[in-house]
Order: C-alpha cells, then structure tokens, then sequence
C-alpha cells in the first residue's frame, strides 16, 4: 500500500544549579464540544506556523524544513505544569493560553491524545511523552503525576553517574518512533538534569494510490534557476482543489479520511519564502474552507524524503519566552523547589514520501511517458517546483507537521 510516514520529536532539556494545585481534572471537557478546547487547538496551530516561519528565517533558508507543531505543544505543555507567576503567565501568553487555566489545558492534551490514538483505521498514530531526571534532584510528585495523568508520560530516575543516560533516552525514542529516530541525545550535559521528550510517529495508506509503474524520471526546477532529476509520482483523482493569484493547494486525503496532507505549490513568478511568510492560522483557515472538489486531477508529486535536526533555544527565545532560559529569572517551582532553567530546546523530525515507503530504490528504472496518463482536456498539477506540505487530523483540527521541500 501507499503511505506517508512522519516522525517528530522534541527535546527539552532542563538544567538544574545546586541553589536551594492544581487538582486531578474530573470535568468534562470535549475535543469539539467545547469553545475553549477550539480556541487551545487553534493557538497550537498559530503558534506552529510562527515557529516554521521562524525556522524558514534562519541561515540557509534554502535548505528542507520538517517541524511538529503538534509535538512542540505537547512538550511545552508539560513544561507548563511546572511554570509559576511571572513565567507561567509569559509563557501562557506566547501560546495563546492565558484566559486558560491549567486543568484545562491538561484536559486538553489529554483527549486529544487519547482522541489521535482512537483514530487507528487504515493508520498507524504513536504520541509518546518521557520525563527523564537525575536521582539525586528532588522532583515534585505533582508535577510527575500531572505529565503522567494528562500526558501519559513515562517517567524514569536514572543514576547520571552510573548509568548510560544517553543510550537510555535514544533506546525510548528508537522504540517511539519504529526505529526511525535513533540518536537524540549524544551526551548528557550535566549529572544534575530533567529531560522532558515527545516522539509523535504517523504512517498512512493514500486513498488514492500512487501506481508505481507509472513513476517517471522527471525535472524539478529550484529556486535558484537550476535544476535536477526527481522521481514523480503519478495519480489521477478527484481532490479538493484551490487556486489564487499566489498558490494552488489540494488536499491529498488517507484511507482514514480524518488524515490528510497538504500541498501548497507557490505559482512560478512567487518565491516560497514570500507564500511562507503571509502563512497565520487566519490565512491558513481560510484557504483550507475555499478548497472544493475538481474533477481528474492528473497529480503529479515527487518522492521526497527529509530529516531535520535544530537547535530552538535561540528561536523561543526570540518569540518572548527568554526568561524560561534564565537561570535566575525562571520560575519553575512546580518542578522543584531547586533553581531551575531550560538549558536547551531540541527538535528531530524525518519525513519519508512515496509510493510504498522507505524502499525507493527501484522505481525510477520506469520511465512511462506521462502522456500515457492524458485524457481528453485533462487538469493537470504538477509539483516540480519548491513547495509546502502539511499534515492534519482534520476532526480536531491539529496541525500535526509542517514542513518545506526546496530539493527533494
């Protein structure tokens, strides 16, 4: 079968220095039965279109970009049950959460983690969540009981001065992940450490297949006047299709038909980076309502793969939050009653596109003309130019992973 696997994981790494209420959530509280959990779901997604385009202005902005909006919120979140006063209500504010109190934002994550792993028909849908911590740091048991109710976070003591911390933590994200993910953590920064992790690993069967013997060798042309050869892959279908001045944008639908992918293919005179920076959760809402269906697309989309490895202090700092990395202006008391900060934010995601999966070694070898797929006045979309690719649970409407593909 055709299929699409994703994996994000984030990182936060919390240092602690050797200077010296909420109630468990009962109530109800609804993934769409309820404003407020649209409003948390709506800012997660707002703030994971911020960070990708904070991303998109590093350095080497010409590179590939895979992020997990959704496994950012869900690592921050547990950072979150152990803020107080000044940092609490900062890093609330950044993420759209403050009117918001905790319990609520707790039963948010956990519905809707246990919302994504009920949608398992045709799919395959992991979200795991670690804390990791020296034995010798006095750890508030609330703030474990918190991560492991709502998160569903697998908490482990380790001897830092004994044990292979290191081999721990990367042998639990190789397992997260089906293996996909394997080196995290290359050394331990300090004997006296927390580490908080989420692994989110998608696979999906398309509902309309890539047949593989219609692969073709094929051009697509980069942003900087040049060119390469790519594998395409061919489909032709009925797709919810929009176009404007700017982009067109279709949704590429899984078997489970609350999954599904999109793709944003900039027009030939519009750079990428022009489309990526008009992108908010605003925009982005509106083009996905104006999609309406189109009748024998004849789809054209390279096989891509990504793996993307960065560093995201430097990048939360700079949207309001450098407090948390203080080491005398964070507050995060409900940790421990030690002095702590955020030593480092890491993020690893890795993306794998094509007909059957990760073996795509063959199927260049079959170079079938694409005229042998033209109909009469057909519609034909063709992605052989840089372009942005999302993937959504469309019930709850979370931004699972957003990416960029300037070189497949």
């Amino acid at each position: 079968m055709n299929y699409l696997k994703y994996i994000g994981l984030f990182l936060l790494i919390l240092l602690f220095t050797n200077c010296s209420k909420d109630n468990t959530e009962t109530e109800e509280f609804l993934l769409n039965d309820s404003e407020k959990a649209t409003r948390i779901s709506k800012e997660n997604n707002a703030f994971g279109l911020r960070l990708f385009q904070k991303l998109n202005h590093q350095k080497n902005n010409n590179r590939n970009i895979v992020i997990s909006p959704l496994s950012t919120a869900m690592v921050l979140g547990m950072a979150y049950n152990g803020t107080e006063n000044e940092t609490k209500e900062k890093l609330s504010g950044v993420l759209g959460w403050n009117q918001l109190d905790r319990k609520e934002i707790n039963h948010f994550n956990n519905r809707l983690i246990n919302h994504l792993h009920d949608q398992s028909e045709n799919i395959q849908m992991n979200i795991a969540n670690a804390i990791w911590y020296s034995r010798n740091i006095d750890i508030k048991p609330a703030f474990l009981k918190k991560n492991k109710d709502n998160f569903h976070a697998f908490a482990s003591s380790v001897n830092a001065e004994n044990q292979p911390t290191s081999e721990m933590i990367n042998r639990w994200a190789t397992r997260s992940t089906d293996g996909n993910i394997t080196n995290v953590v290359e050394r331990i920064p300090s004997r006296q450490m927390l580490y908080l992790l989420n692994a989110t690993y998608f696979k999906g069967n398309w509902k309309n297949d890539f047949n593989k013997s219609k692969t073709t060798e094929s051009t697509f042309f980069l942003e900087n006047g040049t060119s390469k050869s790519i594998s395409m892959m061919w489909q032709k279908a009925d797709l919810k299709y929009y176009d404007n001045n700017q982009f067109q944008l279709v949704e590429l639908p899984y078997e489970n038909k609350n999954y599904c992918m999109y793709i944003l293919l900039p027009d030939s005179d519009v750079k990428l980076e022009r489309v990526i920076d008009s992108l908010n959760y605003k925009s982005w809402h509106s083009y996905k309502e104006s999609l309406s269906m189109k009748r024998n697309i004849n789809f054209g989309m390279p096989r891509f793969q990504c793996e993307h490895s960065v560093g995201m202090k430097d990048l939360v700092s700079g949207m309001g939050l450098e407090k948390l990395f203080h080491q005398s202006k964070a507050d995060l008391s409900g940790i421990s009653d030690q002095q702590v900060a955020i030593s480092e934010m890491m993020h690893k995601a890795a993306i794998d596109v094509d007909e059957e999966g990760t073996e795509a070694s063959a199927a260049t070898s079959l170079a079938i003309s694409f005229t042998t797929l033209v109909e009469d006045n057909p519609f034909n979309l063709i992605v052989n130019r840089p372009f942005i690719f999302a993937i959504e649970e469309k019930r709850s409407n979370t931004l699972l992973f957003i990416g960029k593909m300037t070189r497949p």
